[in-house]
């Protein structure tokens, strides 16, 4: 997977589960929280990328991952992590043994 294959499969994961994705500076966006208007971009994405997708991470370390790239958001990080375990559940990874 290259990493705007990830990017966009991010995005697409993300219309799936129901949240809005929206072009916003600087690219697009996905949005974890309307409320409180909580957003994760493109450039949050691409940090991630391709570390995050190594096959069984342990959870605290995805965890810390999220964190780094998206420090003080923790209602984002849920809903991150999600998409990353679908990522992970897609490309054959045993569930449980990585992301959650």
């Amino acid at each position: 997977m290259t990493e705007d294959e990830f990017v966009k499969r991010c995005f697409e994961i993300a219309t799936l589960h129901g949240l809005t994705v929206a072009e916003r500076k600087p690219g697009k966006s996905i949005c974890f929280n309307p409320n409180s208007n909580k957003w994760l971009d493109e450039t949050h994405l691409r940090a991630l990328f391709p570390a995050v997708l190594e096959p069984d991470l342990p959870v605290p370390t995805v965890n810390g991952m999220v964190e780094k790239v998206a420090p003080g958001r923790p209602c984002t990080h849920v809903g991150f992590r999600k998409i990353l375990s679908q990522l992970h559940s897609e490309c054959g990874w045993v569930p449980g043994a990585g992301v959650s």
